[in-house]
């Protein structure tokens, strides 16, 4: 069974993280929000280092959308089959339930990496603090659902969330490609850095 670090409580700010687990026999989620179909189910209870006090309680099931960054690409991927944990440190991705998808999950030089038979990337992760973290989109406000895949491309955006979508390449970088237009629907609306990422900090130690 995976355990999970009490470190990544708050992980981000509040934010919470999403891990690829190969000791989650289920893919899981903390905020009922996430679901976009739900259904409480009579609680069941169980024990694991997983979860902040050692133990959880699986209230509901459905279905989950989110949007993740895959090499600098926006993708939607759905969870049909989801449990609701609220005690939980972190959203647990089933590594099996990817297997038993026919996905294959490859890990290596600090990434994972889940693909489909013909090679098509479906989801990466990268290795922060011994688990590999997915890069989830934050939502954009007042942009339908069914239409963020394409309409987030063409709205400007603010930098820090270009950095996340360009797999934390330079700010300055990006900046230089948006002003020279050297990337089409690469438009920024704001330059504002809100200090330094945490991600590339955490990636970047050595110990």
């Amino acid at each position: 069974m995976a355990l999970i670090s009490k470190s990544f409580q708050d992980f981000g700010q509040g934010k919470i993280p999403t891990f690829i687990d190969s000791g989650a026999s289920d893919t899981m989620f903390v905020s009922k929000g996430d679901f976009k179909e739900y259904k409480s189910t009579s609680p069941r209870s169980g024990d694991s280092a997983k979860a902040i006090d050692g133990d959880f309680d699986i209230i509901g099931e459905g279905k989950v959308t989110k949007r993740y960054l895959v090499d600098g690409k926006e993708k939607e991927v759905t969870y049909t089959r989801a449990i609701h944990i609220p005690s939980l440190n972190a959203n647990l991705i089933s590594m099996s339930s990817f297997d038993r998808a026919g996905l294959m999950v490859t890990f290596g030089g600090g990434r994972g990496v889940v693909t489909k038979g013909d090679g098509g990337v479906v989801l990466t992760a990268q290795l922060v603090k011994g688990m590999y973290v997915v890069d989830e989109l934050d939502d954009i406000p007042g942009t339908p659902q069914a239409h963020l895949g394409v309409a987030s491309l063409s709205q400007p955006t603010p930098l820090e969330q270009w950095h996340r979508r360009l797999t934390h390449c330079s700010p300055l970088t990006i900046t230089e490609m948006s002003k020279g237009n050297l990337v089409d629907g690469l438009n920024i609306s704001g330059n504002d850095l809100h200090g330094k990422c945490e991600d590339c900090i955490v990636g970047r130690q050595t110990r």
